[in-house]
C-alpha cells in the first residue's frame, strides 16, 4: 500500500454482479488468474469480485462529483498525473445508465439493478468480512451466502494506484461488507421462464410418473443347468436372536409439519422468525427479536413475552405462548456481613 492510498465508505448500494462468497480462479475471457509480477510471478491466484451500484444523485454528471468518487479520483490523478486523463485508465467505476457496449457487446444500462447508478467493482485475493447491525451493535455473519445479489449493503475499502505502466489504473479493495436490507434477488443466467419448456410433446413410452418396472427386452435369458451338475445346495437359515439390549426402545414419531401458527420448523443451529423464512423454533422455545431461538421450554418465559404472545408473533413449538407463566426467580440474598 503506498502513502496514497485513501480509505473510504460507500453510500449504501445494491450488490448487483459477482459473489462474495465464491473466488474465481479465471478472468473475464475465461483465462487462467496469474500472479503478474513479484517473486510469484506466473502463478495461479484467485480473486474475490463484486460490484455495488450507488444510486445517483439530482444534478450529477460524473461519479467524481460524488464525495467517495472525490477521494477516488484524487487517488488515482496522484498515482498517475497523465495517464489518469485517458478514457483507458482504470477507474474500475461504470455509468450504469451508459448505452455503449463493452468488448463483449454488454451496455450497461441493460443489466440488472445498472440504471441510475454508479457501479463501483471491487476485488481482492480474499474474502470480505461481513458484518450485520445487531441492536446498537455489529456482529460477524458467518452464515454461507447471506448476501447474495440484489441485497443492500455498505462498503468499506481501500483505493490506491495500481502501480502499472502497461495498464495504468487504481485498485478498489474491499475491507469490511456491512450488510443492510434485503433487496429482490439477482440470478444470474437466462431467465428460466422465456426459455419455452414445455411446448413439446412427449415422445411415446415417457411417462410423468416413476415406473415400477420397466421391461426393455434386453433381460438376460435363464440358462439351462449343465448335465450332470448337482443341484445347488439351499442356503441354510440362520435364527434371528433378539438383541434384549434394545427391548422397550420405541422409534419417536416423526415430528410434525409445523407448529400451531402453521410456521415451518427451524433446522437445529438455524435462525428463525419472519426475517428468516417464518421459521419456527422447536421445544416450546420462542423466536427472539434478533432471529434466534431461546428461553424455557413449557413456559411464558419473558424471552417470549413480547406482545403477549412472544417476540415475532410467539411463533414457536407447541401450544399457543401465554399459557403458563414462568416461575419467578429466586429472591437476592438479604444484606449480611458479606464474608460470613
Amino acid at each position: 500500500m503506498s502513502q496514497l492510498a485513501a480509505n473510504i465508505t460507500s453510500p449504501v448500494g445494491r450488490v448487483v454482479m459477482g459473489n462474495l462468497y465464491k473466488a474465481n480462479d479465471k478472468d473475464a475471457d475465461g483465462k487462467p488468474l496469474v500472479v503478474k509480477s513479484g517473486p510469484n510471478a506466473g502463478q495461479p491466484r484467485i480473486q474475490y469480485f463484486f460490484a455495488l451500484a450507488i444510486p445517483k444523485n439530482p444534478g450529477e454528471t460524473h461519479w467524481a462529483q460524488t464525495a467517495w468518487g472525490k477521494q477516488i479520483f484524487a487517488v488515482g490523478s496522484q498515482a498517475f498525473p497523465n495517464a489518469a486523463q485517458s478514457p483507458a485508465f482504470a477507474w474500475k467505476i461504470e455509468d450504469g445508465d451508459s448505452a455503449i457496449p463493452n468488448k463483449k457487446g454488454r451496455k450497461p444500462c441493460d443489466t440488472e439493478g445498472f440504471a441510475g447508478n454508479w457501479i463501483l467493482k471491487f476485488s481482492s485475493g480474499f474474502a470480505p468480512k461481513i458484518y450485520r447491525v445487531e441492536g446498537s451493535g455489529y456482529v460477524p455473519e458467518t452464515t454461507p451466502d447471506y448476501v447474495k445479489p440484489g441485497y443492500f449493503v455498505e462498503v468499506n475499502f481501500t483505493v490506491d494506484g495500481n502501480g502499472s505502466q502497461q495498464q495504468p489504473g487504481v485498485y478498489v479493495n474491499p475491507n469490511i461488507v456491512m450488510f443492510r436490507a434485503y433487496g429482490p434477488e439477482i440470478i444470474s443466467g437466462p431467465d428460466v421462464t422465456a426459455c419455452g419448456f414445455g411446448q413439446s410433446p412427449l415422445p411415446a413410452g415417457a411417462s410423468t410418473v416413476p415406473l415400477a418396472s420397466v421391461d426393455n427386452g434386453f433381460s438376460a435369458p435363464t440358462l439351462p443347468a449343465m448335465p450332470g451338475a448337482p443341484a445347488p445346495t439351499p442356503a441354510p437359515t440362520i435364527p434371528v436372536i433378539p438383541n434384549t439390549q434394545f427391548a422397550g426402545i420405541v422409534t419417536p414419531p416423526p415430528p410434525p409439519p409445523g407448529n400451531w401458527a402453521g410456521n415451518a420448523y427451524a433446522l437445529p443451529g438455524g435462525r428463525c422468525g419472519p426475517s428468516f423464512g417464518g421459521m419456527a423454533c422447536t421445544g416450546n422455545t420462542c423466536c427472539s427479536s434478533a432471529g434466534y431461538c431461546g428461553g424455557t421450554p413449557g413456559c411464558n418465559d419473558p424471552w417470549c413475552a413480547s406482545g403477549g404472545y412472544g417476540v415475532n408473533g410467539g411463533v414457536y413449538d407447541g401450544v399457543r405462548p401465554g399459557t403458563s407463566n414462568c416461575p419467578a426467580p429466586p429472591p437476592p440474598p438479604p444484606p449480611g456481613c458479606g464474608r460470613c
